[in-house]
């Protein structure tokens, strides 16, 4: 998809207002002046060079999660492309370094590692079953969409998990 097509995605799922093309443009523009130091921009390239940690949406019904044809992600990994020049797969290698650095928690007991499948930050997770924590993944969830408590079938899959740990 070219970035106008994952623009129209995100305009047509937000209806932003109509000066978004210029403020997307202005936005690249910071990302690409290596004179500027603010924090957002030191943020994203952290996120875009080391560990892959997009922002996400609150809920499954988030406007910029579309499933239609491009993602939230797919936004972001742009924004480090044409931002700073980081490449989908540059993003990978950082989130492969980071899980080695922090370890894969293989050998380890009552964890439990939960994460939605429309959460970018899920591949920087544990999320498959294997020796080690136990792994929750819950359909259409972006990150922490089960903190909030309303979803009572996922709260009920992790309080199962907890008290088998308690018995």
């Amino acid at each position: 998809a070219t970035p106008l097509d994952m623009l129209a995605t995100i305009y047509k799922a937000s209806k932003p207002s109509r000066d978004l093309a210029a403020r997307l443009k202005g936005l690249l523009a910071k990302l690409k002046d290596e004179k500027i130091s603010s924090a957002y921009r030191m943020s994203l390239f952290r996120i875009c060079s080391s560990r892959g940690l997009m922002s996400t949406c609150n809920s499954s019904t988030c406007p910029f999660f579309t499933r239609i044809e491009n993602s939230w992600l797919d936004y972001g990994t742009w924004l480090c492309r044409e931002g700073f020049g980081i490449s989908k797969e540059d993003i990978l290698k950082g989130v492969e370094e980071h899980r080695k650095y922090v370890g894969d928690f293989r050998n380890t007991t009552h964890i439990l590692s939960i994460n939605g499948d429309a959460d970018p930050w899920y591949p920087s997770s544990i999320f498959k079953e294997g020796e080690g924590p136990e792994v929750q993944m819950v359909t259409d969830a972006s990150h922490c969409y089960w903190c909030k408590g309303e979803d009572e079938t996922v709260l009920k899959r992790i309080r199962n998990v907890i008290q088998k740990w308690l018995k």
